[in-house]
């Protein structure tokens, strides 16, 4: 594929894509939740992660600095059941199409490296496609927060809670289940359900006898399907002090986790805002 055809089809692909700007709306092919994904660039640049509160875990702290200096893209939203019949050719059991599909870790990893295959092949370029690793995951959590903040909206003026409900499921709100993505506001990157409704599987191993620093100094190691996994961001029946940007849990290959793509061109490009792929069917 020559540049001129390329620069074609990515504008293609990036035409349809909102912006961080974006109003909350609901299930809706606007956002990419049937057959399309849409693909968020997270700006590049150094945040703080990790914790020093008293609600963090020993595996929670310290506090350190992570300094994204490539190219990153993340899913909007979580991988629904809707796309993941489209790409997989199945469909999970007691889910609805606009539902977060909840998979092992294994099987997260399985669509993420078909949706390579399918983005190469809409691209006419390399890309490495995975879960994202926790840094990646908890620097676009947090990004646009003040610094130390733990929230993703802030506190309310009058009651001093933190307005957790705008953007979250968790036990407080959910009625004791989950939701379709996209109900809740978007973080200022435009990424929906970051936090709560189901939790994220991510790239990597997870111990409880391992911090944060631990956890950045072995996050190029290569993990085994027999590892257990770190997932975030909280679930829906999660209190909402574990619906943190920072809090770290793990299991071996659970069946009621999401996850959303992380993607990193391998090749030069110009990054785009965003992209939006039409995803095929059962891609080899």
């Amino acid at each position: 594929m020559n540049r001129k055809s390329m620069f074609f089809v990515l504008a293609l692909l990036v035409s349809c894509c909102g912006h961080s700007g974006d109003a909350p709306r609901a299930y809706s092919p606007d956002l990419g939740l049937g057959d399309t994904v849409d693909l968020v660039l997270i700006p590049r640049g150094e945040r703080m992660i990790g914790s020093d509160g008293a609600d963090a875990h020993t595996w929670e702290i310290p506090e350190v600095w992570f300094r994204l200096d490539y190219i990153l893209y993340l899913g909007r939203t979580e991988v629904t059941t809707a796309q993941w019949e489209r790409m997989m050719g199945k469909y999970p059991k007691d889910s609805r199409p606009d539902w977060p599909v909840t998979v092992s870790w294994t099987e997260a990893m399985e669509f993420c490296k078909r949706f390579e295959r399918l983005l190469a092949q809409r691209t006419g370029r390399e890309w490495e496609c995975r879960l994202p690793k926790e840094a990646e995951w908890e620097y676009a959590a947090r990004y646009g927060l003040p610094p130390g903040s733990a929230w993703c909206v802030g506190k309310d003026p009058e009651t001093g809670w933190f307005e957790l409900g705008k953007c979250a499921w968790f036990r407080e709100n959910s009625r004791d289940h989950v939701h379709p993505v996209a109900l809740k506001e978007p973080n200022t990157l435009g990424l929906f359900d970051m936090l709560g409704n189901v939790g994220e599987w991510c790239f990597g191993r997870f111990a409880i006898d391992k911090n944060v620093t631990q956890m950045l100094a072995e996050s190029g190691n290569q993990p085994s399907e027999d590892d257990s996994h770190p997932y975030r961001g909280g679930d829906w029946i999660s209190a909402a002090r574990e619906c943190r940007p920072s809090t770290r849990s793990g299991e071996r290959n659970a069946l009621y986790n999401g996850f959303r793509i992380a993607a990193i061109p391998k090749s030069g490009a110009s990054p785009q805002p965003c992209i939006r792929v039409t995803l095929g069917t059962q891609v080899p």
